[in-house]
């Protein structure tokens, strides 16, 4: 479910934001402002390319960047998108980024866009490549339905084991081929002359010719492939280094500012004379905290002197009356009170000053020890690291094509050694033919078994949706003896009275739309895990009856307790969507205009 977009630059759009919840939305909009750019946008944010959306063109004129931001809740994920468009010049192209959070954190390392569609294809029940297509429906394709229902056909066949079916006819065919080209090879073993088995040998020659053609090519691939690696490990190397280099200028940076915070410049003479001021000052500071130690001794010394029981004169020696002696012992007590005071603050100030010498000392050190990192061996490649890797990557197309064309002369060879050698024992020619024909019955008819059973199976998976959509179609053409149905080849249908088939190129506007709407409706809701669709004008092709009970129908499928938890449906048609809201739970209508855009 999709709760917030956010798009800038987008075609029209300037920004534009908006938020949803579950249920039924209808965003209304004029003809012209913009209702298919919204759902656009909104499919490329989540799909990219696989949206099937000329992103290039949608960059708003007189800008340069396009971006999408999307949240959605993806099973019990809470994903956040943003997907960015960048033109560049000179030569144009365009340059395309995707940030995925989920749950609040990072996806990093490039994997986002793997991690989203692992996350998709876990709810989504159907093959990647058609989520787009059930997801969000533009207008046109409405209108104008193309591959969907084949798409439908290769979804029922993967899930009840119709491909493997259809796999294995395809290999029996193969192998009916192969025998009936062996029968044709056999039949005339009996009257294979020189000139014939000369003929053999020539094409022998000529494939093996072009095996060592491809072979050489393969050669110039691999040499060539070896020097874009070098150029790559030397790109990858000089990423490291401007890491390693960034982190080195950021410490120094940090040192020059811890320095200069004191009002010490980094500088080896500077930095040096800073530590000796330290250092003299601390030294200064201990020989204060010695005197005064000293002179608290002596003092105290004093005190204890005049607090004896004969009190005498430290200088004369003559005994003093108790009341000079008091007097003196105050005194001395209130210097010592003084000096203890002294030494404390002098404590403080050599400890403060002790560690912040150790400080410099350290940042001394670790800036003496700073070294710029060695750059790499080699030169930096001019070359730029996309372009290495697009390369890379055509070169390997162009490798795995080559390989594709050996392996096919590899088996035309082995296949006209192998004529040559049968047609060089036509003594067992008739027993070889024999073998031939019964392969060629026995693959044939295995073929047509598997074939058929994988048909009866398609009927089979397809006809329960079409029954569905056959009531829905009697609930709006009530008049109509025509009722529709999924074709043996997974396309829509009318069925009338007398085996009469009306392919859904006859249509009319009105019948195709209402077909497609049905059947996609059916098909999310019965055989996905979707629980959103976003749907750009639906209502528009409808009559005016069909009109309305479509609008319910979409009401009523985003219900409480639903299969489907959220229905965004674009429209200029207010009044209808206004009616829905007071008549349906969860049924809103939200305004988008050219003045909302600015």
């Amino acid at each position: 479910m999709i709760t917030r977009v956010l798009l800038r630059h987008w075609r029209g759009y300037e920004k534009l934001s908006l938020d949803f919840g579950p249920g039924l939305t209808f965003v209304i909009a004029d003809n012209g402002v913009g209702k298919t750019s919204l759902v656009n946008g909104v499919a490329w944010a989540i799909f990219g390319d696989d949206a099937g959306v000329d992103a290039d063109a949608a960059i708003r004129a007189g800008t340069d960047e396009a971006s999408a931001e999307v949240d959605l809740v993806v099973g019990d994920a809470t994903v956040s998108l943003t997907r960015t468009l960048r033109r560049h010049a000179p030569r144009g192209r365009s340059r395309q980024t995707l940030q995925v959070l989920v749950d609040g954190q990072e996806v990093e390392g490039g994997r986002g866009a793997q991690v989203l569609r692992d996350l998709l294809g876990e709810v989504a029940g159907v093959p990647l490549d058609i989520v787009p297509q059930l997801l969000f429906v533009p207008e046109m394709r409405l209108t104008h339905e193309g591959e969907l229902f084949a798409d439908v056909q290769e979804h029922l066949a993967a899930l009840l084991g119709i491909d493997d079916l259809r796999r294995a006819a395809r290999t029996l065919r193969t192998v009916q081929a192969d025998a009936a080209r062996d029968v044709r090879a056999l039949q005339q073993a009996g009257r294979v002359d020189q000139a014939a088995l000369d003929r053999l040998a020539v094409a022998i020659d000529e494939v093996r010719v072009e095996l060592e053609r491809l072979d050489a090519a393969l050669a110039a691939a691999r040499e060539e492939r070896a020097g874009l690696e070098d150029v790559a490990r030397r790109q990858r190397e000089w990423a490291v280094h401007d890491q390693r280099q960034a982190r080195h200028e950021a410490r120094l940076a940090e040192l020059t500012g811890e320095l200069r915070s004191v009002g010490i410049e980094p500088e080896p003479d500077e930095l040096a004379e800073a530590v000796v001021r330290a250092g003299t000052e601390a030294h200064e500071l201990h020989a204060d905290l010695v005197a005064a130690r000293t002179e608290a001794e002596l003092v105290t010394g004093l005190v204890e002197q005049l607090e004896g029981a004969e009190a005498t004169c430290p200088l004369c020696l003559q005994a003093l009356d108790e009341a000079t002696a008091d007097h003196a012992a105050e005194q001395h007590r209130a210097r010592l009170a003084e000096l203890a005071e002294r030494q404390a603050a002098t404590e403080r100030r050599r400890r403060a000053v002790d560690a912040a010498a150790a400080k410099l000392r350290s940042l001394a050190d670790e800036l003496a020890r700073q070294r710029p990192p060695e750059p790499p061996e080699h030169p930096r490649p001019e070359e730029d690291e996309a372009d290495v890797q697009a390369r890379l990557a055509e070169l390997d197309r162009h490798r795995a094509e080559l390989l594709d064309r050996r392996g096919a002369l590899g088996e035309r060879l082995r296949r006209a050694e192998a004529a040559l050698a049968e047609a060089r024992r036509t003594a067992e020619a008739d027993a070889a033919l024999e073998r031939a024909h019964a392969t060629v019955a026995s693959a044939s008819a295995l073929a047509a078994l598997t074939e058929g059973e994988a048909d009866a199976r398609t009927e089979r998976a397809l006809e329960p949706i079409s029954r569905a959509i056959a009531a829905r179609w009697a609930e709006f053409f009530v008049a109509s003896a025509s009722r529709p149905r999924l074709a043996g080849g997974g396309s829509i249908e009318l069925g009338e009275r007398g085996g009469v088939s009306i392919p859904y190129s006859s249509f009319s506007g009105g019948e195709k739309t209402l077909a497609s709407l049905l059947t996609r409706l059916l098909f999310v809701t019965a055989a996905t895990g979707l629980r959103s669709m976003w749907l750009d004008e639906p209502l528009e092709h409808l009559d005016p009856a069909n009109r309305t009970r479509v609008a319910r129908l979409l009401a009523q499928v985003t219900q409480p307790g639903s299969h489907l938890r959220q229905l965004v449906v674009t429209t200029y048609e207010e009044g209808l969507a206004r009616s829905m809201v007071g008549r349906h739970e969860g049924t809103e209508v939200v305004y988008v205009s050219t003045d909302a855009l600015l």
